[in-house]
């Protein structure tokens, strides 16, 4: 929307791995991104992993709205 603002992109080997961007106020992180698959999370799951490649269907039925506050 035409406002600038700083931010911090991590690369290696000439692609970028992050792109770390503020709050307004610039005091703490507003979203950390990325779109490489050399980024993966604790588990190993890298960018692209099918999500029923990472949860079994056992899983996704513990989860159901309402039955809880």
């Amino acid at each position: 929307e035409g406002v600038t603002y700083p931010a911090i992109k991590v690369s290696a080997d000439g692609s970028e791995l992050l792109m770390i961007t503020p709050q307004i106020d610039e005091e703490s992180i507003e979203v950390i991104t990325t779109s490489s698959p050399q980024v993966t999370n604790a588990l190993g799951h890298e960018i692209g992993t099918s999500l029923g490649d990472i949860f079994t269907p056992a899983h996704v039925d513990v989860c159901l709205a309402g039955l809880d506050d």
